[in-house]
């Protein structure tokens, strides 16, 4: 199963969420990243509510990257993927998989949303441990609990 950083946390929201450093941070840990991708008069940005940190697509483009897309462009990429999702129940991504919102079932090829991104009170480790056996990623705040309850299986 592969661990997604949302926004390159790795123990809980951060103040920098989104910041390519941080996010290259996440990578060296060993995890996939979603990040928040803006592009602005053909200029690629990082952040959440609005682009905040300019990028060279070229050095975000590589498979351990998973795009959210927050303005209506698809980037050219080649190695990482990329979605679009509002309030949607789940949206297929460039590469075949699907980002699923919290409180679906998983599939194998699901990225399931952990509890701590819409506010749910349920515990990580109790989550994980209900789609370790049919989900192909989860996107969390919390990389680094998410690693060591799978690792505790």
């Amino acid at each position: 199963m592969k661990i997604y950083s949302h926004r390159g946390n790795l123990s809980g929201k951060s103040s920098r969420e989104n910041e390519p450093a941080f996010l290259k941070e996440a990578i060296a840990a060993g995890f996939h990243v979603e990040v928040d991708l803006w592009c602005v008069d053909g200029a690629y940005f990082l952040g959440h509510d609005g682009p905040a940190h300019r990028i060279e697509l070229a050095e975000f483009d590589r498979e351990e990257v998973i795009f959210h897309l927050k303005s209506p462009h698809v980037p050219p990429l080649r190695h990482a993927d990329a979605f679009a999702i509002e309030n949607d129940t789940y949206v297929l991504t460039l590469r075949g998989l699907l980002w699923t919102n919290y409180g679906q079932a998983p599939t194998v090829q699901s990225v399931m949303c952990s509890p701590e991104l819409v506010g749910d009170a349920r515990p990580i480790d109790e989550f994980v441990r209900a789609m370790q056996q049919g989900a192909a990623g989860i996107c969390t705040d919390y990389p680094l609990l998410v690693r060591d309850v799978l690792a505790a299986r």
